[in-house]
């Protein structure tokens, strides 16, 4: 995985595409002194590096050490002036922006009918599309403009304005409310993990009772919704209540069904609707609700704009999805190519993706080549995992570990499962949210090469007892579904 992000201007140049290249130089070229601009050579001699290397820069003598920095953020804003000019860049939002900047001007030129007609054209727009914000804002300036009598229009128009402008408001501080809720409870969920004892579940409750309380339902628009439903699906992911997960999930979902234009403008969040939707019925082992909204997924894909954030979310969806699918119908034919097809797809969008969702994608790749008896290959990707450069979060670390060393025992491999037991105790020891299984299962695999094979049945038989009663149990049955310890077992037994 090749670290894009050492600097700002080098992964800028990287994302873009042969075609938004080709525009960049068309409009650094339209004025013949800009032909042998320095910013232009840096563009062209960092478009070719395959990593960010400051002294090939100074080598070139394209400018001094000195002066680099502000050469660097020239050319960083001529790019974004240029992707801006961009019909592949363009959304509704932007689109709403430009006419509201383009009525700015109007109004500073004193063309001030003119500004209100773009203005009521672009608040229009803004309401059908459900962009209040940007709907504040124009009303904002249609006051400004209004309440300096210059058109001779104010009769009745002030109590239109005013009723408008005290209705968005009201809408805009309830969308805040609710996002911040949902930010909160997403950020309490990345910060801390999921609840871990009845009196972390009952704040977590609280805090978000406290913050809808007085929330009707029946009056809120299409984004509230949205954020009160992606409020609800952090609860119960937080709380660890799988059914209540499911409920919203899918209710996040419907709404974008109900008009599929919404798909359109809103993708991001249609595909991290159906991601959760879709992890959830994996965590349910639900195979035939599962498929059905993959299908719906599938099918939906048409209306996605081409846009390289959408391309690597529905990259990093659509190959979750097949893996996972496979993994709760292990009968289920699965293309050989697939793997070949991830690891092609990850290479291209790579500069796009979280490393925590690539590792993620390395712990399924891994699990595959095992159920395939493929120990080879299994152990490749755990390694790539254990031995990443990168943040890794502390339950994947374990759980890779463990498929390590069920790689390890199925092989016959007992000189490395003796010192890899050891590592994954040790590290058990270290996490900071270590629990009655993690702790279990370490132990277990650190005793299992001392015992004779008569005293390994036992030992299998013990472990999955103590797997199914922790099962029963909401707040440790998600630390079973990282790998199927279970299945493993009984094939020994």
């Amino acid at each position: 995985m090749s670290n894009y992000n050492k600097d700002s201007l080098f992964s800028l140049i990287k994302s873009l595409n042969r075609s938004e290249k080709r525009q960049f130089k068309v409009y650094v070229n339209r004025l013949q002194i800009n032909a042998d601009a320095k910013f232009l050579l840096l563009f062209d001699t960092l478009d070719k590096l395959e990593e960010y290397d400051e002294t090939v820069i100074l080598k070139k003598k394209i400018t001094t050490k000195q002066q680099l920095s502000n050469l660097k953020a020239h050319l960083y804003k001529q790019i974004l002036i240029s992707l801006r000019m961009s019909p592949s860049q363009q959304n509704n939002r932007m689109q709403i922006r430009e006419q509201f900047d383009f009525a700015t001007i109007l109004y500073q030129k004193g063309l001030y009918k003119q500004s209100l007609k773009i203005l009521d054209k672009a608040k229009f727009q803004a309401y059908e599309l459900e962009e209040k914000a940007i709907a504040y804002d124009i009303l904002e300036l249609e006051k400004i403009i209004e309440s300096q009598f210059i058109t001779r229009s104010i009769s009745g128009r002030a109590d239109q304005l005013i009723e408008e402008s005290e209705e968005l408001s009201l809408q805009n501080l309830q969308t805040n409310r609710l996002s911040n809720l949902s930010l909160k409870l997403y950020s309490l969920l990345l910060e801390n993990g999921y609840a871990k004892n009845e009196e972390e579940i009952n704040k977590i409750k609280n805090l978000f009772i406290e913050q809808t309380k007085d929330i009707n339902l029946n009056d809120l628009k299409f984004k509230e919704k949205l954020w009160f439903y992606k409020a609800n699906v952090w609860l119960a992911m937080l709380i660890q209540d799988s059914d209540y997960a499911f409920e919203y999930s899918k209710k996040w979902v419907e709404l974008f069904y109900e008009k599929k234009e919404r798909i359109q403008q809103h993708p991001v969040w249609f595909l991290k609707g159906h991601t959760y939707l879709l992890k959830i019925l994996y965590l349910k082992k639900n195979s035939e609700e599962f498929k059905f909204w993959y299908d719906q997924l599938e099918k939906s894909s048409a209306y996605f704009p081409s846009t390289d954030n959408v391309e690597a979310l529905w990259f990093i969806t659509k190959f979750n999805s097949k893996l996972n699918y496979f993994f709760i119908n292990p009968k289920e034919n699965i293309s050989p190519f697939l793997i070949k097809d991830i690891l092609r797809e990850i290479k291209l969008h790579q500069r796009k993706i979280d490393n925590h969702h690539i590792l993620i994608l390395y712990l399924k790749i891994a699990a595959y080549h095992f159920l395939n008896k493929d120990w080879e290959n299994s152990f490749e990707y755990c390694q790539k995992i254990v031995n990443s450069d990168f943040y890794i979060q502390e339950d994947l670390h374990f759980y890779t570990y463990v498929l390590i060393m069920m790689n390890l025992y199925d092989s016959g491999n007992d000189l490395e499962l003796d010192s890899y037991s050891y590592k994954t105790h040790q590290f058990c020891k270290k996490m900071k949210n270590n629990n009655s299984i993690t702790r279990k299962i370490s132990l277990f695999f650190i005793e299992l090469n001392d015992l004779y094979p008569q005293e390994k049945i036992k030992a299998f038989r013990d472990l999955d007892k103590f797997l199914i009663e922790a099962e029963s149990d909401e707040l440790l049955r998600r630390n079973t579904n990282y790998i199927n310890l279970r299945r493993w077992i009984k094939d020994k037994i």
